[in-house]
């Protein structure tokens, strides 16, 4: 068969072909859809489509065949039938053809991928959720950034890619900058410290770099600039003028940064238990799109876990870590064996009502809060009868631990509210609150625990986020910085890494 001959089967098997939509998720925020279709394997976008997504002009010439993009000035042209595009006078794979559908062109998914059009577009593009969301972000070689405060200094860590320079410098009394040359941040943030020695923290683009800023409290600061690797990243320690090392020390930081590091002020364990909701046999909410709960909340845990571990002082524990199906009772169970200090069950939600989404937090309560509160606990707790048991099997035990519940709930309630604030700094949600039910996975734990609802697989839009690499780092961004604010408050602090 020649290669005319192919090309015309697959493009009448194109034009046949139903078109669908795609959802695009930007930065862990949705916009919108893409139109696409499917040749076998291949995943074809439209092109119009695609430069919506990244903002380059479109010119399309259908007599000819011809497609050209044009972003910042530079050009990059395809052609109906080839399967490269070029770039700067270089051609690159487009992994397929571009193929004609109706009157417009549609380009194979894979160009998105192709490291010479993230260099030309300055953004990463995934297929995500079984090939149904496309999640596009900016191509970050810097950041995160986190910050904490221990008793005797404030530390502020931003990951850096191998390869760039760095530079400090002081703005006198108010502060300090870390600038990082040619460097690109995924997002820009602010937050306020406000702890006696730092106001507030900055990570921002600016033309040719990136800028940490620093800025603060009051004049009397000191600061130390040293690198840790693994993954290699800035460190900045900020001390009042009591608090500041001594010279000797000093030195020896700057010599060995990540042997000081290790040997800074002792911090007192703290010790967190993270619950990926069912699992297994136990699939949880199922998207429309069939998105499983059991495989967003795990792939979340995971990386919180991950996240987690890298804080001197503070020791993870996952009731699972992989797709298998656990009791709700030995969750409990465990967490009380490893002694939490704290315990996060991590949930998808759903609703027979296709416009709810947000994102909701609920700690324990006999009584619910409100009939969805409630509704949702009973589709929770329904994992009993997968395990052959009932609540009122259960009623016994549970009444023996209320006693010693109410401390329990009344710190679930504060970092329920600390959770809800960062996220809403973070996440393109509505806050739908923080509630009560009796949720019995938060019934047996002895410590402060909490049900957390990331979004709804049974609303479009929050399916395709929960899709989303970069919206998931978002959310492992807000729980752990609630996790680390709630920490220091109760157990004097931990220094981030």
């Amino acid at each position: 068969m020649t290669k005319g001959i192919l090309l015309s089967l697959l493009l009448a098997l194109a034009a046949a072909s139903p078109s669908a939509a795609m959802d695009v998720v930007a930065e862990g925020r949705y916009k919108g859809t893409a139109e696409e279709y499917r040749v076998g394997d291949t995943v074809y976008l439209a092109a119009r489509d695609v430069g919506s997504v990244y903002g380059a002009q479109v010119y399309w010439y259908p007599v000819s065949g011809r497609l050209r993009l044009s972003l910042r000035g530079r050009q990059l042209e395809l052609m109906v039938g080839s399967d490269t595009a070029v770039l700067d006078g270089r051609r690159i794979p487009l992994g397929g053809q571009v193929i004609l559908r109706g009157s417009e062109a549609f380009v194979p998914s894979a160009l998105l991928s192709a490291k010479e059009f993230a260099a030309w577009t300055g953004m990463r593009a995934d297929l995500e959720g079984g090939g149904r969301v496309l999640s596009v972000e900016r191509a970050a070689t810097v950041g995160p950034m986190r910050w904490s405060s221990a008793a005797r200094h404030t530390r502020v860590v931003v990951e850096l890619d191998g390869g760039l320079a760095y530079a400090g410098a002081g703005r006198g009394t108010s502060g300090m900058d870390v600038s990082v040359p040619l460097g690109a941040v995924g997002a820009d943030r602010s937050e306020r410290i406000e702890d006696g020695r730092v106001a507030s923290v900055s990570l921002a683009q600016e033309s040719g770099l990136v800028r940490l800023g620093i800025r603060f409290a009051r004049p009397g600061m000191t600061w130390k600039l040293s690198e840790l690797k693994g993954p290699r990243r800035v460190v900045v320690d900020v001390y009042s003028g009591d608090e500041a090392p001594a010279p000797e020390a000093a030195a020896a930081a700057a010599a060995a940064p990540a042997v000081a590091a290790a040997a800074s002020e002792a911090v007192r364990e703290f010790r967190i238990v993270i619950d990926p909701g069912h699992g297994g046999k136990d699939s949880g909410a199922v998207g429309r799109k069939k998105t499983l709960e059991k495989d967003v909340v795990l792939a979340v845990g995971k990386a919180l876990a991950k996240r987690l571990s890298e804080e001197r002082g503070v020791s993870v524990f996952m009731t699972r870590d992989e797709d298998v199906f656990v009791p709700l009772a030995e969750r409990s169970e465990a967490a009380n064996a490893f002694g939490a200090d704290l315990f996060v069950s991590i949930h998808c939600n759903s609703s027979p009502k296709k416009a709810d989404n947000g994102f909701e937090i609920f700690f324990l309560s006999e009584k619910a809060s409100d009939p969805d509160a409630e509704r949702l606990a009973a589709l929770e707790n329904s994992v009993l009868e997968l395990e052959g048991r009932t609540l009122e099997e259960e009623e016994a035990e549970i009444i023996l631990r209320a006693m010693s519940r109410t401390e329990f709930m009344n710190d679930a309630a504060k970092f329920a509210g600390l959770l809800g604030s960062q996220l809403r700094k973070r996440l393109d949600l509505p806050d739908r609150g923080v509630k009560q039910a009796a949720f019995y996975v938060l019934r047996g734990t002895d410590a402060p625990a909490v049900l957390f609802e990331i979004a709804f697989l049974s609303h479009r839009k929050d399916e395709a986020r929960l899709g989303s690499k970069a919206f998931r780092k978002k959310v492992v961004e807000g729980i752990s910085r609630a996790i680390l604010e709630y920490a220091r408050e109760k157990k004097g602090g931990g220094g981030a890494r």
